[in-house]
């Protein structure tokens, strides 16, 4: 919890405002979502592109499963009750960060994974109409 009191005062000392706040932050916020967010967008892109980039879908799929275990690592560590001792593993700020660096560049390759699947369907869809079609045969009776 942090408590803020402030003033704003005339140069000739008078106050013209004053207020305070109270904010209660939860540690590593920020972190999960982006956590989450991105475990969303992975697997959202790799339902998207599964069609056309299998293996890339799969990749997709199973980063976001990563993601999830290492997010799952990272809660458990801010749940347990007394931290560990700072020579056992790393500070779950630590754990935060690679979490969020992790996300970022998975978030990155799901873009570059639905880019790429839209590519290939312009182009499939370019190559379907510009390729000539064979004559019609004509029907006998």
């Amino acid at each position: 919890m942090y408590h803020f009191r402030w003033t704003l005062a005339a140069a000739g000392g008078q106050t013209l405002a004053a207020g305070e706040r109270v904010l209660y932050l939860q540690p590593f916020v920020n972190d999960r979502i982006v956590a989450r967010t991105t475990m969303a967008r992975l697997r959202q892109t790799a339902a998207e592109v599964a069609l056309r980039l299998p293996l890339a879908s799969a990749a997709l799929e199973a980063e976001a499963g990563r993601l999830e275990q290492a997010a799952g690592e990272l809660e458990a560590r801010l749940a347990a009750a007394p931290p560990p001792p700072p020579t056992a593993t790393p500070p779950a700020s630590d754990l935060a960060a690679a979490l969020v660096a992790r996300a970022q560049r998975a978030g990155r390759t799901a873009a570059v994974a639905a880019f790429r699947a839209e590519l290939l369907a312009r182009v499939h869809a370019v190559v379907t109409e510009e390729t000539p079609r064979p004559p019609a045969s004509p029907r006998r009776p």
